[in-house]
């Protein structure tokens, strides 16, 4: 228990050492009229810029689109890159990124083959699809 006061005592004193340095933090004391009068003031603008550049970065880079669902049947399958093109019933051909994470129903990834019927659960992200779901039917 004391070495965890104090690793946390140590934290709070780096930190408080760090702002200062920055600037982030100020602080000053003074004695008026007999008191002592200490006083500590913490620039906000910092953290404000911060996050001005992190919302600029956002908008530089698309969000992912949202969960989309589409049926069709496998036309290139690549395994060394766990991607494969789905086609469509109305004549689209999406490229399919399928991620370590992604669920497969109905046989291995490493099984599909041309021709297989499926439908995926996908995001696009930057226009690149990937699947987190993929069902062979």
């Amino acid at each position: 228990m004391r070495t965890f006061i104090c690793v946390v005592l140590a934290v709070v004193a780096i930190s408080i050492g760090a702002a200062l340095f920055t600037g982030i933090m100020s602080g000053s004391a003074e004695r008026t009229d007999g008191k002592f009068v200490a006083s500590v003031r913490v620039d906000t603008h910092p953290f404000q810029r911060t996050l001005n550049r992190i919302d600029s970065t956002r908008e530089e880079t698309s969000e992912p689109d949202g969960t989309e669902t589409a049926m069709g049947m496998v036309s290139e399958y690549d395994e060394g890159a766990q991607s494969f093109v789905l086609s469509t019933s109305d004549n689209r051909e999406l490229m399919m990124h399928v991620d370590s994470l992604a669920r497969i129903t109905g046989r291995r990834l490493a099984g599909l083959q041309l021709g297989d019927r499926v439908t995926v659960v996908y995001t696009t992200y930057n226009g690149e699809h990937t699947a987190s779901s993929v069902t062979v039917e």
